[in-house]
């Protein structure tokens, strides 16, 4: 599989394609470390189901879309129109919509979720850091490498890419809370350290710059406020622990075609510390 791409860096692949493609990704890496077993029937599996796109991440890329590329929104997405589909005509509307976006590949988003984000894109262009970060390159280009290792080929989308980014690797994010301690959780929750990891891993693969990881957090209410941020290198070390585990476990399940789910033997639960302080 690694023979079929050479490393480097890749403008203009779509992103389905990207998704579809060869290499390994950061969220499959996510899938090993639940187990070999969900990895398989998510990734290997010919009769997987189509993944669905869930609400979040649909939101997730219409605010990348906005903030990145603003000019192809009507390329990618339609707000719903508001008719009537108890009506005759109102359901011929419907339709005639839906075919229109079946056609073209469009995803429908509502009207709300199509303001929020472009207000929070320009929240982003407001500010003066986050400004700077996202000038001078390209957005959301695929970056392949081979893992030295293990041999796995290995892939990226980061954000952002360019001559005035190169001092970081910007990385959008929306949340409910860009406060410290909340996105300090989300951090831990989303496992934005094994990203860097990856991420920052592959852009050096490729370019030979080691570079840092610069989380753009924007909140999803007004007044839309950003909050840049940079993780302890500590905990950037252990999320590269973690993503080399899952690439040596996803290498030697490669190589002896087994793919195993959760130990049979049984195993005593440790329990978090906050469960002893309970009533």
């Amino acid at each position: 599989m690694a023979g079929e791409v050479t490393p480097g860096i890749y403008p203009g692949i779509p992103a389905e394609q990207y998704h579809s493609g060869p290499g390994t990704s950061r969220s499959q890496l996510e899938l090993v470390r639940q187990s070999p077993a969900v990895y398989w029937d998510r990734v290997l599996n010919p009769d997987k189901p189509e993944e669905k796109e869930t609400d979040a991440m649909r939101f997730g890329s219409l605010f990348h879309s906005a903030t990145l590329e603003p000019d192809t929104l009507a390329d990618f997405y339609r707000v719903a129109p508001q008719v009537d589909r108890r009506t005759k005509d109102g359901k011929a509307a419907w339709a005639d919509f839906e075919r229109e976006c079946e056609e073209n590949g469009l995803t429908v988003v509502s009207q709300d979720d199509l303001d929020m984000a472009r207000a929070m894109a320009t929240a982003v262009r407001n500010h003066p850091r986050a400004s700077r970060m996202l000038a001078g390159g390209a957005p959301e280009q695929t970056i392949y490498w081979t893992d030295s290792e293990t041999g796995l080929l290995c892939r990226a989308r980061p954000d952002y890419l360019g001559e005035q980014a190169q001092l970081c690797i910007p990385d959008l994010k929306s949340t409910n809370s860009a406060h410290p301690s909340a996105f300090a959780r989300s951090v831990v929750n989303f496992g934005y350290h094994r990203q860097e990891a990856f991420y920052a891993g592959g852009v050096e693969a490729v370019t030979g710059d080691a570079l840092p990881m610069v989380f753009l957090a924007v909140e999803k209410a007004r007044p839309f406020q950003v909050a840049l941020y940079t993780l302890p290198e500590d905990f950037v070390e252990k999320g590269r622990q973690q993503i080399r585990a899952a690439l040596r476990r996803l290498a030697d399940c490669k190589k002896k075609d087994e793919w195993p789910g959760y130990p049979e033997v049984i195993t005593e639960l440790t329990m978090p510390g906050w469960a002893y302080m309970e009533d």
